[in-house]
């Protein structure tokens, strides 16, 4: 795995709402490409949590190429490029631009100057996937006769540009972690649950963890963040499913005095993810939640945006 294809994946990560693509038209030209500088920024700081690099991205915005991607996988090896091309939401907009001639005219020009080193070419879309749409769909086909040129839709851009640190790390914790022992343990011990109870027990572990206490405080369902988030994305019976679910199985209950202990002990691979995770990526509490849930939520990547 390199972070040429790391940026694949995270390219075409999910697809948000077709709607909310009208968001872009907020966004100028210079707005996208210093997002997409940043996320790329953020993705190689992961990829370096694991394996040395040698990797930069640059923002050349000329010949062709808003954003640059630039690779030493070897010593002495040529330098390698994936380049990214971006149209706004006004450049698509405008009637009286050829952007299918001006994108190929940026595609020659970049192969041109990085010649065989350019691996691909990326062209991301920032326009409205309904009021754009047969625009849009013109574009494609006419660059998808080019082998080297990928095109980004608006709704994969608009979910990559918008996607936090923690999901980030989570994908290139997933893929350059495949044969990790503690990853595999600890999703091993995630399996089978829905992400209502997987939101719910990591809650649990989390807090635990943070406060150095498996006895959980008598307002915890009613007070702690995570719990009132889990019934606001899960709807509001999901946390008393929950704690029935877990009762007398992960969740020692006693009702004289009232009391709940989580079985700290039932969950030795997340415990130890936890603390890796803290170590690795110096995490504040709320993001380290969002890293442990987004790497153990088998559905996580496959889930996409609905429209209001």
């Amino acid at each position: 795995m390199t972070p040429a294809t790391l940026l694949e994946e995270l390219l075409r990560y999910r697809q948000a709402g077709p709607s909310r693509t009208a968001n872009l038209a907020a966004l100028t030209h210079d707005d996208i490409c210093r997002r997409v500088e940043d996320q790329i920024e953020l993705m190689l700081g992961s990829f370096s949590k694991y394996q040395h690099i040698s990797h930069m991205v640059q923002g050349p915005r000329d010949q062709g190429v808003d954003v640059l991607l630039k690779s030493v996988d070897q010593e002495d090896s040529p330098e390698r490029y994936v380049a990214l091309q971006i149209k706004s939401y006004n450049e698509i907009a405008d009637k009286t631009n050829d952007l299918s001639k001006d994108l190929k005219s940026g595609y020659f020009n970049a192969n041109d100057r990085y010649d065989c080193r350019l691996d691909r070419y990326y062209v991301l879309l920032a326009g409205d996937s309904r009021k754009h749409a047969k625009r849009l769909a013109a574009i494609t086909n006419e660059l998808a006769k080019t082998e080297n040129i990928r095109v980004i839709n608006p709704r994969y851009l608009l979910t990559f540009i918008e996607m936090p640190q923690s999901t980030i790390e989570a994908v290139v914790d997933r893929h350059l972690s495949e044969d990790d022992y503690v990853r595999k343990e600890a999703r091993y011990e995630a399996a089978g649950y829905t992400a209502a109870e997987l939101y719910f027990i990591l809650a649990c572990v989390c807090w635990v963890l943070e406060n150095s206490s498996d006895m959980l405080p008598e307002d915890f369902y009613r007070q702690d963040a995570r719990m009132m988030e889990l019934a606001e994305i899960y709807g509001s019976e999901a946390m008393d499913e929950c704690i029935q679910r877990f009762s007398d199985s992960d969740l020692e209950v006693h009702a004289e005095p009232s009391s709940t202990r989580l079985r700290i002990e039932h969950f030795p691979a997340i415990r130890a993810l936890y603390y890796d995770l803290q170590v690795r990526y110096d995490e504040s509490p709320v993001d380290l939640f969002n890293h442990l849930f987004q790497f153990l939520n088998e559905d996580f990547e496959d889930e996409e945006d609905d429209d209001e």
